[in-house]
């Protein structure tokens, strides 16, 4: 009895792990800036230990941790033209829409996937989960996160009825 205890036991851990990578691989993130933990941890505003916790697989980052370490690499490939990029334009939104939206409000295109509020697909995202999922089929993220712009994608302000 004490053996089937312990398997059960196991499998949940792995379970766990599983789905933690399935999200932002911090350690690769962290690589690719070419930082230490500590130094990464800093930049970010958390403790090394939470930086470590999270690339062992021990606790899912936080979405105020996913966000920061996104910004950051975001920041790093783009450099200069970070700035320039409207996401209203690239998806052409509708002045009404534009008009509600924190992004264009704050003159932050670049920024939309970060801020919260912003209105995609006719619908204001709230949260970060919401935001994952809508911006990882978004041609306004795609070009951020992907220098060649592959992978599927739908109008970040079209319905979101329509765009499935």
């Amino acid at each position: 009895m004490h053996s089937l205890r312990h398997c059960s036991i196991e499998v949940r851990i792995v379970v766990t792990r599983v789905k933690q990578k399935a999200g932002l691989d911090l350690k690769a993130v962290r690589g690719q800036l070419g930082l230490s933990q500590a130094e990464f941890a800093a930049l970010v505003g958390f403790s090394p230990r939470t930086i470590q916790s999270c690339e062992q697989g021990w606790r899912k980052p936080s979405a105020a941790l996913e966000k920061m370490a996104l910004l950051l690499l975001i920041a790093e490939e783009q450099g200069e033209e970070l700035g320039r990029i409207a996401c209203w334009e690239i998806v052409n939104c509708p002045p009404d829409l534009r008009d509600t939206c924190t992004a264009y409000r704050s003159r932050q295109g670049h920024l939309c996937w970060f801020l919260t509020g912003t209105v995609c697909g006719g619908r204001r995202l709230h949260n970060w989960d919401d935001k994952k999922a809508r911006c990882s089929v978004c041609p306004v993220f795609q070009r951020l996160t992907d220098k060649h712009g592959s992978g599927p994608s739908v109008n970040p302000c079209e319905p979101e009825e329509a765009a499935k």
